[in-house]
Order: structure tokens, then sequence, then C-alpha cells
């Protein structure tokens, strides 16, 4: 690495839109009002930025920015990348390129699901995305912080085309507790390549189910913090 320039580490081909992200890279000689910029490929100068984070000066070679979920792109066609940017506004050092967007979306999911009823949750594979056999959708409850904290899970077939569907029997199911709950698309090296909207077990609608609704995620997701499986998934025998 050249004196002044600055590597990316381990970008990934997608992340998932508008949820925080963390960056890392390394750098030699770091400033004070030095920043990290996203960029949409084909800009031409720092000032084409999407937006930025101020990076802080490390204490050693290695350093990192977090991007707010509210402060970046949607699901697009576009492709970006992540540029570090010196306090005099030169280039110092750009990542690969990749996009926003998710690798499977949850279709028809419900705000309510009856108690103790089996529930069939279908799915649609998006552009780039390759299933592989033990991947797995899980049901978690909201405020999981990885792919381990699932309170039910079913391996999904591998399909035929860009559409799958997996049923979960009522009898795994949670009972009316008032909790909201997810599905996850996790791959088999425990990675989360989609996200269900919440939704609650409730044979009616609860009180304050439309305020609980807005709340976000845990934002570990975007990390893809585990890289393998959670381990009792391979000890869980179904009938």
């Amino acid at each position: 690495m050249d004196r002044g320039s600055v590597s990316f580490n381990d970008i990934p081909k997608n992340y998932l839109p508008e949820k925080d992200l963390e960056v890392a890279y390394s750098l030699l000689s770091p400033a004070s009002r030095d920043w990290v910029g996203l960029f949409r490929v084909g800009w031409s100068s720092s000032r084409d930025y999407y937006t930025f984070a101020w990076a802080p000066v490390p204490t050693d070679t290695k350093g990192s920015v977090t991007f707010a979920g509210r402060r970046l792109p949607p699901q697009d066609k576009h492709f970006y990348q992540f540029c570090y940017v010196a306090s005099d506004g030169t280039v110092k050092g750009a990542s690969s390129s990749f996009q926003f967007r998710v690798g499977v979306s949850f279709n028809g999911v419900l705000k309510n699901y009856p108690p103790g009823k089996k529930i069939e949750i279908h799915y649609s594979l998006n552009d780039g995305f390759s299933p592989a056999s033990r991947d797995w959708v899980g049901l978690f409850r909201m405020g999981w912080s990885s792919s381990k904290g699932y309170y039910t899970f079913e391996w999904t077939p591998t399909p035929n085309d860009k559409k799958g569907s997996v049923v979960f029997p009522g009898r795994r199911l949670p009972p009316q507790d008032g909790h909201f709950y997810q599905f996850c698309y996790v791959d088999r090296n425990g990675a989360i390549k989609g996200v269900s909207s919440p939704f609650q077990f409730s044979k009616f609608p609860m009180k304050g189910s439309e305020e609980s609704l807005t709340r976000q995620p845990p934002q570990e997701v975007l990390k893809s913090l585990t890289r393998q499986p959670p381990q009792k998934v391979f000890k869980t025998q179904h009938l």
C-alpha cells in the first residue's frame, strides 16, 4: 500500500436497502476531517457523493465508519462504491462496486396469523441470488441479533424457478404472546438474504400493533456477522 492510500475490507456484492451498515478499511496516514463517502458508480469528483460519514482518526492502520440506514438508497438498479476522501477533497481509495438489494423477497406476509395453525410462506429469489442446499427460512422474534436467534426454521427446497415456499406446522409456532416476529431467509453460511415485514400471532389485531410495526429490525443483520450456520440447526431432526 502506498503511503496515504486506503483499502476497503470485505465489501459484499449486495447490501440490504435502507439498513445501517458498517464499512471497514485499512490506511496509513489518516487526518482529521477525512471522510468516507457513498458514491454512485460513474462519479467524477469527490463532490458527487450520495451521503458521507466522518472518518475517526484511528489509533492503528485500521478504521471503520457506520452509515445510518435512513441515509442510504432504497433498492435500485444502480451500482455504488465507498470512497475514502482526504480533508482537501482528494480521493485516497475506492471500494469495489456493489448494489443495495435483497437476495430474497417475501410475498403476501400478513400482519396477524392465528396461533396453532400451519403457515405457508412464499418468497421470490431476486436476480443474482443463487439458492443452495441447506438454505433455510427461520422464524425470528423481533429483537434478534443474528441468524442463531431463530424460534424455529424450515429447510428450503431447491426451487425450479425464481419462486419458493415453505410450510411451518402449527404445533411448532408461538402462541398468542404479544410479540412481533419476522421470517428471514438464511443461506447455508448463516448470512441473512431476506427479511419479511413484522407480524404477530393473534386471532385479532392487538392494541398498539400499528405503532410497533414501525420498529426496525436489529442492524447487526447488515454485517452478516455469522459465517457458519447455527449449530442447533444441524442437531434438530424434523418429523
